[in-house]
């Protein structure tokens, strides 16, 4: 906003506001002074009132107040007799300059404040449409750096001072206790040494709606008590606007790293899933044909090991791309999921089922609460994600292991556990979640992948997933919400079945 074309109106006229005042005054008595005679005194004293009114009007109370005393000696000198000398030989007229002069200073206060308040209206509509402009250009800016640059041009504009911002994730200048201050405290702060010559400094805190964003410095000139709290009110203004402009760089910044993270996982997930399916076929008939080839090489023992070690590693590859097409399908199955309401105590007996003849799966304890509630869940997937984290359990345990599956329901919230009491997880044990992270004593045919898959479903259900030690015990935790409606009636048929 450029402000000098709305000064250049009353710049000239208001520089030297008494120069005007006695200048105008002695225009309006020459060109009254041919009327004396042809108007009464009265009729001149209207007129010089009307003169104090404008002067009042234009410049405000202090020129106004002098032109009262002015026009007043001008009726005196000029227009009663004796004229050119302040003598007066009718008293009557000593009670016209009294009651003169004091209209013309009730007119000059009156006008006076008119005048000032049209000035301070004139001045905060100037700086409401500058702090207007301030906002949508902030708005529109994409960079930090253009904030912090629009608002030190718009300070050194409306308010002559030098500012600069402090961002809250930036080291504050070294020594500065000050800005450490507003950093911590969040509250503003104003250093004045008392010296008139030297800039007042403000400390602004750039409050955030989630946190503090940094603090604003500006370096200001001393001014009247009046004039600095209209200042400071405009400060925390600018601030509040800096801050929001701020915070929503801020949200810009990770929407767009959320963008991205999202088509980059699914971009790996569509690559997990294609290359997983193309694989699979090959691999089939690689593993049909070294099979084959192993049965017709019965009677060559150098060729049958060799051959049975392709087939080995076939059948090992064929698991990897189940593997891989299991986890792309539980990260994107969120919107597939076929839920159900299903008792869990059924789910992890069909995921016992499946373990039959891994070694010691049939020892592995269950103990669930009779009143455990039913859940809607995926039943395959989640038969699946239960039986990864027992057969995980058995591969991690050692000799005098003893793996229990048990649930709880707390403030709403189904806890199941998987505990293995003869292992425990290592240090940072939540990085085993991510994708092809295995643990110490992994076997070979693992491929790091369960968990991850694990994880997946569980979130998909709304759920989480933890790792934990406790004492002597590795525990696998999944959270589950317990629905808020209860299980709708069986069906009539069902009912008489049951």
């Amino acid at each position: 906003m450029d402000r000098s074309s709305d000064a250049a109106d009353g710049t000239a006229d208001t520089r030297h506001p008494y120069v005007a005042t006695v200048f105008a005054c002695i225009v309006l008595a020459l060109l009254l002074l041919p009327a004396y005679g042809r108007l009464a005194t009265a009729n001149i004293a209207m007129i010089l009132l009307l003169a104090v009114a404008l002067v009042a009007f234009r410049y405000g109370r202090g020129p106004a107040v002098l032109a009262s005393v002015f026009n007043v000696a001008v009726l005196d000198v000029g227009f009663v007799p004796p004229r050119g000398s302040f003598t007066v030989h009718d008293a009557e007229y000593l009670i016209v300059f009294a009651v003169m002069l004091a209209v013309a200073l009730i007119i000059s206060h009156v006008s006076g404040r008119l005048h000032a308040q049209q000035q301070a209206a004139r001045a905060s509509a100037a700086r409401q449409r500058a702090l207007y402009e301030l906002a949508a250009e902030l708005n529109a800016t994409l960079r930090r750096a253009q904030v912090i640059d629009g608002v030190v041009a718009f300070l050194l504009r409306e308010l002559d001072g030098v500012a600069r911002c402090h961002p809250a994730d930036a080291a504050p200048p070294p020594g500065d206790a000050a800005v450490r201050s507003v950093l911590v405290a969040g509250t503003p702060a104003q250093i004045n040494d008392g010296d008139a010559l030297r800039p007042v400094r403000n400390l602004q805190p750039l409050r955030g709606a989630t946190r503090l964003r940094g603090v604003l410095e500006t370096r200001l000139p001393t001014l009247q008590p009046s004039d600095d709290l209209n200042r400071q009110n405009l400060l925390s203004t600018v601030a509040e606007l800096m801050a929001a402009a701020l915070e929503r760089l801020h949200y810009l910044d990770v929407a767009a790293r959320t963008q991205s993270e999202i088509e980059a996982e699914r971009l790996r997930n569509s690559l997990l899933a294609t290359l997983s399916h193309d694989l699979r076929t090959p691999l089939t008939v690689l593993y049909g044909r070294a099979d084959a080839l192993r049965d017709a090489t019965i009677d060559r023992p150098d060729l049958s090991a060799r051959v049975a070690a392709v087939c080995d590693e076939a059948l090992r590859a064929n698991r990897l791309c189940e593997s891989l097409l299991d986890l792309a399908q539980a990260r994107s199955a969120a919107g597939v999921l076929r839920r159900d309401w299903v008792a869990l105590d059924e789910v992890i007996g069909a995921a016992l089922a499946t373990l039959a003849g891994v070694p010691g799966s049939a020892c592995v304890r269950i103990d669930l609460p009779a009143d455990l509630p039913w859940l809607q869940l995926d039943a395959a997937m989640f038969e699946r994600v239960i039986a990864n984290l027992i057969d995980n359990a058995l591969k991690q345990g050692g000799e005098d292991q003893q793996v229990t599956v048990s649930a709880a329901v707390d403030a709403g919230i189904v806890h199941l556990r998987v505990r293995n009491t003869g292992s425990r997880f290592p240090d940072g044990a939540e990085r085993l979640l991510a994708a092809f992270a295995r643990g110490e004593r992994s076997d070979r045919d693992g491929f790091g992948i369960g968990l991850a898959t694990c994880q997946a479903v569980v979130a998909a259900h709304g759920g989480q997933l933890h790792l934990r030690n406790r004492d002597d015990a590795a525990e696998v935790e999944v959270a589950l919400a317990a629905p808020r409606d209860a299980m709708p009636p069986l069906p009539e048929s069902e009912q008489a079945d049951a």
